[in-house]
């Protein structure tokens, strides 16, 4: 009787242990291939007043480590009024990838490095957090540098659609007046009904809720979201 019972126990757990690896190894292939490629959009740099706005291009490509990407943003220059600093090429590696209810999460990532300040070279630190939705992509670069012995944090955003074939964005997607944020709310326009998902920057899904045509209010905490609306992904900061 002990003998069946414990070979009953070894059967058990060698099935067990059998599905624990096959989910293991499913877990760990998770593909990043319709993440990579370019994507163009709007670079916003602010530091008190009006952000400064320019046009832009990053790429994410393929990373050694498993489920990770690489984030590259070129020639990119740090401009603070009438003060304007080269900091080069932003090149991050091995930014885990994580996939929760459709939304691309790309884990924060930090890297050192230097500016030249007037022929003063200073070190600097880049904090990266990202995430990706329907091919749009949503980027925040926090720059930490100092001036004149003074700390100093530069908040940069990116939001930018994917590059198809070498052709060129959606211009509307960079420009939609759909969604925006006024003290501590979220307003939507909508002309056609749907549904509007709004997410944090680690991919968790705060609301959802169908909408007709006209507008909806949604309140909600102080920081970054991403707003899904029907064929259009944007990000707001509720201040």
């Amino acid at each position: 009787m002990r003998q069946l019972f414990t070979r009953k126990m070894k059967l058990w757990l060698a099935g067990f242990l059998a599905v624990l690896s096959v989910s293991m190894a499913n877990a760990q292939t998770t593909s990043v291939e319709h993440l990579l490629g370019d994507y163009k959009g709007t670079l916003s740099i602010a530091l008190g007043g009006d952000p400064i706005v320019s046009v832009d291009t990053v790429s994410i490509a393929a990373s050694k480590q498993e489920n990770s990407v690489k984030f590259s943003l070129e020639d990119f220059t740090l401009t603070m009024g009438e003060l304007v600093i080269p900091v080069g090429d932003i090149v991050l590696d091995s930014i885990p990838v994580k996939n929760l209810d459709g939304v691309d999460s790309l884990d924060t990532k930090t890297i050192d490095l230097t500016v030249d300040l007037m022929g003063q070279i200073l070190p600097a630190t880049v904090t990266f957090k990202g995430a990706v939705i329907q091919d749009s992509v949503f980027v925040d670069l926090n720059v930490a540098t100092s001036m004149m012995g003074a700390p100093i944090v530069v908040p940069v955003t990116f939001k930018g659609e994917k590059i198809e074939g070498g052709g060129v964005a959606n211009e509307d997607f960079l420009t939609a007046p759909t969604v925006w944020a006024v003290d501590g709310h979220l307003y939507i326009n909508v002309e056609k009904s749907g549904y509007v998902r709004v997410y944090t920057l680690t991919g968790q899904l705060v609301n959802q809720t169908a909408v007709s045509p006209g507008q909806k209010t949604i309140a909600l905490p102080k920081g970054f979201y991403i707003v899904s609306l029907n064929d259009t992904v944007q990000k707001v900061l509720i201040k």
